[in-house]
């Protein structure tokens, strides 16, 4: 079973914790982005009613500053602020190879160390 990011579906954009992408939720409870909350705002101009796409259910919005007003989806965005598996494994694999190449230089400078002692023995 394959994870798709969720989106906005009137635009088909991918929800991002940026605008004009945020998850936002209307008093329906339906979620669309900011970006097409703002151009059905803008359309609708001077009346403030915008209708849900989905349920048809109206909503106030008297102006593009009550948008900001409206709350954010924290299930979607909790989701697409999480790392990705794919990040973590990258995380983890970089860690590794930084863990290997100090145990690698700690390694070489230990050798060396062991024969700088010796050198310095064989002169007495």
């Amino acid at each position: 079973m394959s994870l798709h990011a969720p989106k906005c579906d009137p635009c088909s954009k991918k929800f991002t914790k940026d605008p004009p992408t945020i998850p936002l939720i209307l008093g329906c409870g339906h979620t669309y982005c900011e970006g097409c909350i703002t151009k059905w705002c803008r359309l609708i101009r001077n009346s403030g009613n915008i209708s849900c796409p989905e349920c048809s259910e109206r909503q106030y919005i008297d102006s593009l500053k009550s948008i900001k007003q409206l709350q954010i989806n924290s299930h979607i965005y909790g989701i697409i602020a999480a790392p990705s598996r794919n990040t973590e494994n990258a995380i983890d694999n970089k860690v590794q190879d930084l863990t290997n190449k100090l145990n690698e230089i700690a390694m070489t400078q230990a050798t060396e160390n062991v024969e700088e002692e010796e050198e310095s023995e064989g002169d007495c």
